[in-house]
């Protein structure tokens, strides 16, 4: 038999190996899951790296939508990314920040669509024609001009080309594109400057399907309706069309070029007959 003592210090010691071995097994419990999130967290990291190491994690396509002027591979240069980049991987901040760069470019936005596409959306500033002076220059429809260069180069067969016009008149002109439909300032050739004596505003505006339109700087928005009058004309070939910005109409008249021509060989034969008359004299 055990005295009161003994009997204590067994029950204590008890006690403790019983508190011992719970700590343990709790301990263990705790390792245990540890270890089995660490497992799974590099489990992840591992499908994760062999996924990306893998080509079904590269872009699938790249739409650009929004452009106007430039193809789809100017944007696609800047931006810098093609299907061989990986789609997780883009960040759509610092590629909109490339295209950006672009002096044409009014707002860009990238995002990641789903069946890992990138969309690439493009508001590019309106171009109202090119001009050149000591280079060849875009004109916008706020008047600025940007340089072209060979990237850009092939947007002039887009666009109007404008001569004779120096800057505060060229304002007076991108005033009137503002108010024009794109589409039908891409259907112009060319615009120059040809003051009549009664209007030293007039412009001669050749349209690509070969007309001739005389308007002044007022009436540029009338053209948006030149089908509509052109349609009506029944002479064949290229004709003259006279826009009234005070009526809103137009008529057809005999081409002014042609009365500069008949002037012209109108001087030429009376140049010839003084020539013979002094001759004649002389003889």
């Amino acid at each position: 038999m055990l005295n009161k003592n003994e009997q204590k210090l067994l029950d204590d010691n008890y006690l403790l190996n019983k508190r011992e071995n719970s700590r343990r097994k709790t301990r263990f419990i705790k390792q245990k899951h540890r270890l089995f999130l660490l497992g799974v967290f590099l489990g992840l990291i591992i499908v994760i790296a062999l996924f990306l190491a893998s080509p079904f994690s590269n872009i699938y396509a790249i739409n650009v939508s929004g452009n106007v002027y430039l193809a789809d591979s100017y944007y696609l240069d800047l931006a810098g990314i093609d299907t061989s980049d990986k789609y997780f991987l883009v960040l759509t901040p610092l590629v909109e920040n490339k295209i950006k760069e672009s002096p044409l470019v009014e707002s860009v936005k990238v995002k990641h669509d789903d069946d890992l596409i990138i969309s690439i959306e493009i508001k590019e500033k309106n171009v109202i024609g090119y001009t050149y002076e000591d280079l060849p220059y875009l004109i916008l429809d706020d008047a600025t001009k940007i340089a072209l260069d060979e990237k850009n180069l092939d947007l002039i067969s887009k666009v109007p080309f404008i001569e004779g016009y120096n800057d505060e008149e060229m304002k007076l002109i991108a005033k009137g594109f503002k108010k024009m439909d794109q589409k039908m300032v891409n259907e112009i050739s060319e615009i120059h400057k040809y003051p009549f004596s009664y209007d030293d505003m007039m412009m001669e505006v050749i349209m690509r399907d070969g007309n001739y339109v005389y308007l002044s700087y007022y009436a540029l928005h009338l053209l948006d309706n030149y089908y509509s009058f052109s349609s009506k004309i029944e002479a064949s070939g290229p004709v003259c069309i006279f826009v009234d910005d005070l009526s809103s109409s137009a008529y057809t008249s005999t081409c002014p070029f042609l009365n500069d021509d008949q002037e012209d060989e109108n001087i030429q034969e009376n140049e010839n007959v003084e020539n013979e008359a002094n001759d004649t004299t002389t003889n």
